[in-house]
């Protein structure tokens, strides 16, 4: 795994704090959805607990053939190496929270029943209050 911690991040590192700083000033929930995130975690997790923010971790997982194939047909990626990326990324988000509120989704139970998936996760993190049946009909309209 890539060293985050290292002296010379310390610029980047506080321009990310105060990048985070500033939209935990517009918002009391924020969510952050990168495929790169399980990498940079620990580079992250310094942020948030220099900030004392209270987080959770909603952890998606696909199977790593249906990652193959499409990493396949998108970029040409030999199935290998989609599995190798896979356990890259899917490794690091379970082990870096291991000691966090998270939760862990299977993605094609979210494709096929996002309704139930996020009411789930909603449960599991407290955010009940948070869903808006309206909001979750329009979701699932619109990508569904």
């Amino acid at each position: 795994m890539v060293e985050l911690k290292n002296e010379n991040l310390a610029g980047i590192k506080l321009m990310a704090t105060e990048l985070l700083r500033e939209k935990m000033k517009l918002a009391t929930l924020i969510a952050i959805k990168d495929p790169r995130m399980p990498i940079l975690l620990p580079f992250w997790q310094d942020i948030i607990k220099e900030l004392c923010i209270d987080v959770s971790y909603v952890i998606v997982i696909r199977n790593p053939l249906s990652v193959a194939n499409s990493l396949k047909v998108r970029d040409n990626i030999e199935k290998e190496k989609s599995c190798y990326l896979w356990l890259k990324h899917v490794l690091p988000s379970i082990l870096e929270t291991i000691d966090s509120r998270r939760i862990v989704v299977d993605y094609d139970n979210m494709m096929e029943q996002p309704r139930v998936e996020l009411t789930r996760i909603a449960e599991a993190l407290g955010l009940e209050d948070k869903l808006s049946p309206i909001e979750l009909e329009k979701f699932e309209n619109k990508y569904y």
